[in-house]
């Protein structure tokens, strides 16, 4: 059973991300960890919260006596979560951690098998520091999924694909999340020439593979700048998920610029699946 970690915040209640990462869940026939990171004193003796409703309510009642404002309006959106999970009737588990975001969620993606952010959540170009999506990406240890406020059932993947190691384990990535429902996804694989005398083709065994993977495969080549054409692409395909290399390790990939990355994340409409 797979493991997803939802990065939470005051943004899952006015977007609809929460119900698209328990559709994504029920999907995947996963586990949905919502991640709460705040400086609460109370987490000191406890920092999982599960899916048993006795334990959970029992907690509450013992600390909510003590919680400031600001702690209350912290545990008001684990409540939320809670209740819309307990009604979808998914799995869940609740951890509450504290230090850094950052760091606690590069930390919890030792542990799991994809993260998701909101476009709208502390982690997105919404805040004043733009940086830090990119540092999430850069040290995450499992794929992280960009969500729009409004997404659709997924449909169709995407796969864009440049011969990179960074392209490769994002696919690798994406296979291995969505194996189960392989049968009821598209898989497009996308490849960019950069010029009209580019005649670049994807690697034939590369398709030979997909084909083991998914019943629907279909080669797409398209001509211009890699950071316009996919986000034209994307913008033609409300139920697809774009799979990218992102920002790795030791640096940009050769063909995923930062700038390709960048703009497509900047659109904030486009449901994307970023590995380095």
């Amino acid at each position: 059973m797979k493991k997803i970690l939802l990065a939470a915040d005051e943004s899952m209640l006015t977007t609809n991300l929460l119900e698209s990462a328990i559709r994504l869940t029920k999907e995947l026939d996963a586990v949905l960890t919502g991640v709460f990171i705040k400086d609460l004193s109370v987490v000191d003796y406890y920092t999982i919260l599960g899916g048993n409703p006795v334990y959970y309510e029992h907690t509450y009642e013992i600390i909510k006596e003590e919680l400031s404002e600001a702690e209350k309006q912290a545990v008001s959106l684990i409540d939320h979560f809670v209740k819309v999970c307990k009604q979808e009737e998914v799995k869940f588990k609740v951890h509450f951690d504290k230090g850094i975001p950052i760091e606690e969620l590069v930390e919890e993606s030792h542990f799991a098998d994809l993260m998701i952010l909101g476009y709208k959540s502390y982690f997105s170009y919404q805040t004043s520091d733009q940086d830090l999506v990119r540092k999430v990406l850069s040290r995450s240890e499992c794929p992280v999924m960009l969500m729009p406020d409004d997404t659709e059932s997924l449909r169709e993947l995407v796969f864009a694909y440049d011969g990179t190691d960074s392209s490769m384990k994002a696919i690798v990535a994406a296979c291995h999340l969505f194996n189960k429902a392989k049968s009821k996804l598209k898989c497009n694989i996308v490849h960019v020439r950069k010029n009209k005398d580019d005649e670049t083709e994807v690697d034939n065994r590369f398709v030979e593979w997909m084909n083991l993977k998914f019943e629907d495969v279909e080669v797409h080549y398209l001509n211009g700048d890699p950071k316009d054409e996919l986000i034209y692409f994307m913008h033609q395909m409300p139920q697809g998920l774009l799979v990218m290399g992102a920002y790795g390790h030791s640096g940009l990939t050769r063909f995923f610029s930062g700038s390709t990355t960048d703009k497509v994340l900047r659109s904030s409409i486009i449901q994307t699946l970023l590995w380095h």
